[in-house]
């Protein structure tokens, strides 16, 4: 999974002109989830489903709202 997010970062700069700030960010977002699916034994793309991104996406917003502690 990571030679590709490498290849689609070096494709938003030289083919689509985009920042490296831009860049960089893109990336982090997609080494993040490559991360997570790892963990879920996922190591290929096209392993990927709708139900993997929509879990992630749980897992994302569980951890920006953490419960309150009593």
């Amino acid at each position: 999974m990571q030679a590709l997010i490498e290849d689609f970062g070096q494709y938003l700069h030289h083919e689509r002109g985009q920042s490296e700030h831009t860049q960089k960010a893109y990336c982090n977002i997609l080494n993040r989830f490559a991360d997570w699916a790892k963990g879920k034994s996922i190591e290929r793309w096209n392993e990927v489903t709708l139900t993997h991104l929509l879990s992630y996406l749980q897992h994302q917003r569980e951890d920006s709202n953490p419960e309150p502690v009593d």
